[in-house]
């Protein structure tokens, strides 16, 4: 009977053990999906950083922080171009590059309509005209052929960075994929304490931050949200793989336990076994799990909770004396593009 028990103890926690070691049933897709966020701002902010630099270089200075990113003026080209988005849609939904593209992924569409048009012409598009031949779907510029099928048009300004990197602009400046604004600080003459607990400060890996020179960073809010996001989900994923690792961990040993009294390096040699047969079903286990990736749209949604970060990090810096009120307002403005019809927001 003991040996029974034993032997069912041994089966049911080094099977149950091998599946959670190897992730059997966790589901990665959110924390891809996270990853994937982080993944497109990286480039934005290295090509950030390049354009801060080579307005240092032209104008013997960085921007103060009133004047943040808007006023870099070395993009390869800076133009209007109309945005649609679904009539009376809540601000989390935001406008995209083509009503008839509204769903999709349109940050990555533009990004490779910007590719295209440079391996065909060797240079950035100049203007919105020169994207149409590309891709039909950006020359949906009919205003009352949008409004009839339910979209309102939003005009906003977009500039080329280098290698073709795409920016939306606004009256706040430099938006990032989900139309928030990069936060640009320059702690130059500045009191430190203002920027004490700054994301940019907490981001050792760089991951969702650039810092472009001593004192001088760039850094995306929505980046700093979904980092936060994807290492909780790891450690809820990693707190289920412990788990099975010391249920594997008792069931080997209460294999190895009868041979105590064999020679050393029998047991050795059995342990070593057993630890190699559990990592190797462990292995296959994983290796045997679909994981099926749907294509979410990076543009297409803002989770409130950017906007709610950003606003809090935009009081801190007016309370400061960071950033006056005139710039606060502009910045709050960013986050409920007006149709242009109204109050074109590449026009402000």
């Amino acid at each position: 009977m003991l040996k029974t028990l034993r032997f069912a103890l041994i089966i049911v926690n080094g099977a149950f053990g091998a599946f959670l070691l190897a992730g059997y049933g966790s589901d990665d897709r959110d924390r891809w999906w996270l990853r994937s966020h982080l993944k497109a701002i990286q480039p934005q902010l290295a090509v950030l950083k390049t354009h801060l630099r080579a307005y240092r270089d032209a104008h013997g200075r960085y921007p103060a922080n009133d004047e943040g990113l808007g006023v870099l003026d070395n993009f390869e080209a800076r133009f209007e171009v109309p945005l649609y988005r679904r009539t009376g849609a809540a601000p989390e939904y935001l406008p995209q590059f083509g009503y008839d593209a509204f769903g999709r992924d349109g940050w990555q569409h533009l990004r490779m309509a910007m590719q295209l048009h440079r391996g065909t012409h060797g240079r950035a598009p100049r203007s919105m005209a020169e994207l149409r031949p590309i891709d039909g779907r950006l020359m949906l510029d009919d205003v009352e052929t949008a409004q009839a099928r339910g979209y309102e048009r939003i005009v906003m300004g977009l500039a080329i960075g280098k290698g073709g990197e795409p920016f939306l602009i606004s009256s706040a400046g430099v938006l990032s994929p989900w139309h928030v604004p990069y936060v640009y600080e320059n702690r130059r003459g500045c009191d430190a304490s203002a920027f004490a607990g700054s994301p940019a400060e907490r981001d050792k890996g760089r991951r969702y931050s650039v810092e472009v020179d001593d004192g001088v960073y760039v850094y995306s809010v929505g980046g700093e949200v979904y980092a936060g996001r994807l290492w909780v989900r790891w450690w809820e994923d990693m707190r289920l793989r412990l788990v099975g690792g010391g249920m594997a961990a008792v069931a080997l040993g209460v294999a190895v336990w009868p041979l105590r009294r064999q020679k050393r390096w029998f047991r050795r040699a059995a342990a070593a076994t057993g630890l190699g047969a559990m990592a190797a079903g462990a292995l296959v286990t994983g290796m045997f799990q679909a994981t099926c990736y749907i294509m979410s749209p990076i543009s297409s949604y803002r989770d409130p909770a950017i906007v709610a970060r950003q606003k809090q990090l935009l009081d801190r810096y007016r309370e400061a004396g960071v950033i006056g009120e005139a710039a606060y307002r502009r910045a709050l403005r960013a986050h409920e593009p007006a149709p242009a019809a109204t109050q074109p927001d590449g026009q402000r």
